[in-house]
């Protein structure tokens, strides 16, 4: 283990064309087992149809890793895996001690069925609610938000 630090890695980014939609409905025929075991839903894992939700549950799993400081899974070859977390229901276990709030964004958005995970806009207001509780203002918001800034703006205010 060397210890690294990844936020995000787009390597295995793939665009959502209308040719690759399944049926005309909302899921796409994409390439399947794509990323990290341990972080994939289980739609990907199992070669099915998928969209965004996918990622919903993958930045789950890695809020609950940061909540908790721990690998989640960890304790799991590839096997269990398959069995316990892709055609099963385990999931790490929520901490009581923890914000129920984030604890309850989480379990919303590791739903075995994508359809019902929160959507990624909800995942941000709860997310931008908790930074706001936990450092008093909208200040502090603001110099983390940086969707609508450009990278000249941003560079200009010393980010």
């Amino acid at each position: 283990m060397r210890d690294d630090i990844k936020i995000f890695d787009f390597g295995l980014a793939a665009e959502m064309r209308p040719s690759a939609r399944v049926n005309g409905g909302d899921t796409y025929k994409l390439t399947a087992e794509s990323g990290s075991p341990r972080y994939m839903a289980p739609e990907c894992a199992l070669g099915q149809p998928y969209n965004h939700m996918v990622d919903v549950y993958s930045f789950a799993l890695l809020c609950w890793e940061l909540l908790e400081l721990k690998t989640p899974y960890a304790e799991l070859d590839f096997d269990s895996l398959s069995a316990n977390v892709f055609n099963g229901t385990e999931r790490p276990p929520l901490n009581p001690k923890k914000s129920s709030i984030l604890n309850q964004m989480i379990k919303d958005s590791w739903s075995r069925n994508p359809t019902e995970r929160i959507e990624c806009e909800d995942m941000m207001r709860i997310l931008k609610g908790e930074i706001g509780l936990t450092f008093g203002n909208d200040s502090v918001l603001d110099k983390l938000d940086m969707t609508n800034k450009t990278a000249k703006s941003a560079e200009a205010n010393g980010r």
